[in-house]
């Protein structure tokens, strides 16, 4: 299930990437500006087993300004949430973030994603977006969720 959720600004509180495709485009942009944002969601996935769901996980890969991007409270009387992944990549724009996807989530692990550098040449080494907004998400997750949550943030072609 899909929920409407937001991407936060690039840089100076602005969101550059806004134009909107209205034809099919017909090879990759070439350009960082050439690529646009379009609508962001974030998804509740659920995997069945028989007739009840046997694994959920919520993915919400921008952070986001509640209550964008987040489900109804209503939809964990069904089954709670076993792994929960969102964005890391520019902690400092929003203060509360992730406070209201993790209090409402309350998943059994956590995977901090879209962290890394991705506009980089293929050759330098992976590094964060932002060393410092990283380290303070992952302490804030560990203080906020103490030992009863796993906090992962996975390096690309690492198994988990």
């Amino acid at each position: 299930m899909a929920f409407k959720s937001l991407h936060p600004p690039q840089m100076a509180g602005i969101n550059f990437y806004k134009k909107k495709y209205t034809t099919d485009l017909s090879s990759k942009p070439s350009i960082v500006s050439d690529w646009q944002e379009g609508q962001t969601l974030s998804f509740m996935v659920d995997f069945l087993e028989a007739d009840t769901i046997g694994y959920r996980m919520f993915f919400m890969s921008s952070m986001a300004r509640a209550p964008f991007g987040l489900f109804p409270e209503e939809m964990l009387q069904e089954r709670g949430i076993d792994d929960l992944f969102i964005g890391a990549s520019s902690k400092i724009e929003y203060d509360s973030y992730p406070g209201p996807i993790v209090e409402l989530a309350k998943a059994k692990r956590i995977f901090l994603i879209h962290w890394e550098n991705f506009l980089r040449s293929k050759e330098d080494d992976l590094k964060a977006l932002s060393e410092k907004g990283l380290e303070q998400m992952q302490t804030e997750l560990s203080k906020r969720c103490g030992s009863n949550t796993e906090i992962i943030t996975p390096i690309p072609l690492n198994y988990y």
